[in-house]
C-alpha cells in the first residue's frame, strides 16, 4: 500500500514494548494511511475500528457531551441547565454587595488590604 502511494515504508517505523518489555517493531501511520489502510478490511471490520477511533478522538477532546437523543434526555439536560442557570443567578446575587464594596474600596485606593475589605463587606 505505502508503495503505491510513493512512501518509504521505514519513514513510519517505531518500535514498541511487548508485554515481557521486550522491544518489537511497528508501523506508526498518521491517521490518512490508517484509513486508507482500512478500506481494504471487511465492512465490519472497516465500521468498528472507524467507530473506535471517533470514540478516541471525542475522548481526546474532552468531548463529555453527548446530543440527547430523545425527547426525555432533551427535557432532562433542559431542566439541568436551568437548575445551573438559577444556582449562578443566586451566586451572583449574593456576591453582588460584596463586588460593589471591593470595586469601591478599589477606586478610593484606601489603605485596607484586599482581605480587610472582604471582611468588612461580609460583616454588613
Amino acid at each position: 500500500m505505502l508503495q503505491e502511494l510513493g512512501k518509504d515504508a521505514f519513514s513510519f517505523e517505531g518500535i514498541y514494548l511487548d508485554a515481557y518489555g521486550r522491544e518489537k517493531p511497528c508501523f506508526q501511520l498518521p491517521r490518512r494511511e490508517v484509513e486508507i489502510l482500512l478500506i481494504g478490511y471487511s465492512i465490519p471490520l472497516r465500521a468498528k475500528v472507524i467507530d473506535r477511533l471517533h470514540e478516541l478522538e471525542a475522548q481526546a477532546k474532552g468531548a463529555a457531551f453527548r446530543a440527547p437523543q430523545s425527547l426525555p434526555e432533551t427535557l432532562r439536560l433542559t431542566a439541568e441547565l436551568a437548575e445551573k442557570n438559577e444556582q449562578l443567578a443566586l451566586e451572583n446575587k449574593e456576591m453582588a454587595p460584596k463586588a460593589v464594596v471591593f470595586n469601591n474600596w478599589r477606586c478610593v485606593r484606601s489603605s485596607w488590604p484586599p482581605s480587610s475589605a472582604s471582611w468588612r463587606a461580609s460583616t454588613r
